[in-house]
């Protein structure tokens, strides 16, 4: 019996040991958990502190904007706005805060659903719309817009109507002096083309062979002049023409001078679409005018049947290559063109070097003129 009573108090004293153990356990455990609590407290006070920091920031930075800044919803009504945006839209803040953007602006036709729902699924839109002011005027504001959250949106805008008033002054100056400039070519041509008729009329009254040529050559010349004009006042730029076209109506006209001789003539043009300047323009039509009228002239004497090939191409940052080529009977071999008393052929070798240009002569068989110009 005593040796029981014995055994009881040692068990109740190793349970009490244990008690005690455990409770120093949970008390270490309470104490570390007490410290990450105040760890994650002291984290979430900062990131708080940080918060309202970076919040006043961007109040500051919201008003001080001299930009319109606007906040809205997904339906675009307007939650916030600073006062650059209440002086562009000449409202007080509380009355531009609850409205619709689409109350403002004059420019919702029947795309801008689609248009909004495209923005709110990229989260990221610009552009420019009209509104209207209270007093009455309209204005254009110049977007852009981006997706802050959920149902958040903010949007910067600038007032851009005086860039806008300016350009349309602009284009409206331009036009009015693309029209004058259409005008002067037109009248240009059409002075030419009277001097042109004037030659024209006085070779008739010319008995002498010789001379009334002289009169049709200049009156060819004249005509070649006056082409640019019609080809420039017709082409949507007015400082460059199309010089496949300007050959092609060249050629046209010549055949109709020489009708006779270029009867049994065959033209090929192979000569791209290139644009050259008025300058050059100018000196390779009086070019042409000369080479062409010169096969016709003495390629193919008594109605000889034969062919002249036009050519023109022009690589980006290459030079221009023009080349006047027929199967006549080519050049006398002691003709040389550089060194001749021929007006037409004087005519070519100064116009080629005013536009920086060189030339190349070749014949047997035929005669083969080929003009370089720098790019």
């Amino acid at each position: 019996m005593g040796r029981y009573r014995v055994m009881r108090r040692t068990c109740h004293r190793c349970h009490q040991a244990a008690a005690v153990v455990r409770l120093q356990q949970q008390i270490v455990e309470l104490q570390a958990l007490n410290v990450a609590l105040n760890e994650r407290v002291q984290a979430s006070a900062t990131v708080l502190t940080r918060a309202l920091v970076s919040e006043e920031r961007y109040r500051r930075l919201f008003e001080a904007s001299m930009d319109a800044i606007v906040i809205t919803d997904d339906t675009g009504i307007y939650l916030d706005a600073n006062d650059a945006a209440a002086a562009l839209f000449g409202l007080a803040r509380e009355h531009l805060i609850g409205r619709r953007d689409a109350e403002l602006r004059e420019d919702q036709g029947p795309d801008a659903i689609e248009h909004r729902q495209q923005y709110l699924a990229t989260g990221r839109d610009a552009g420019e719309f009209v509104f209207r002011r209270p007093d009455g005027s309209l204005r254009v504001a110049q977007y852009t817009a981006a997706r802050l959250g959920d149902n958040l949106h903010q949007s910067i805008l600038r007032d851009i109507t005086s860039g806008r008033e300016a350009e349309l002054r602009l284009r409206s100056s331009l036009a009015e002096k693309e029209i004058l400039l259409k005008e002067i070519h037109h009248r240009v041509k059409n002075n030419l083309q009277v001097i042109a008729s004037m030659l024209r009329l006085q070779s008739d009254q010319i008995a002498d062979p010789y001379v009334r040529d002289l009169f049709l050559e200049s009156q060819r010349r004249v005509r070649a002049m006056a082409l640019v004009h019609e080809r420039l006042y017709q082409s949507p730029d007015l400082a460059r023409i199309n010089l496949a076209l300007y050959v092609r109506s060249l050629v046209a006209d010549l055949q109709r001078a020489f009708h006779s001789l270029a009867a049994h003539v065959v033209f090929h043009s192979e000569v791209e679409v290139i644009q050259v300047d008025v300058d050059q323009a100018m000196a390779l039509g009086l070019i042409l005018n000369e080479l062409i009228a010169n096969c016709l002239k003495h390629a193919f004497p008594a109605g000889q049947a034969g062919t002249i090939t036009i050519s023109a191409r022009r690589r980006p940052g290459e030079a221009l290559l023009l080349t006047v080529a027929d199967n006549g009977t080519g050049l006398p071999a002691e003709l040389d063109p550089e060194q001749t008393a021929s007006m037409g052929l004087q005519i070519v070798t100064a116009l080629a070097t005013q536009i920086g240009g060189t030339l190349t002569w070749c014949g047997h068989p035929g005669t083969c003129v080929t003009l370089k110009v720098p790019a």
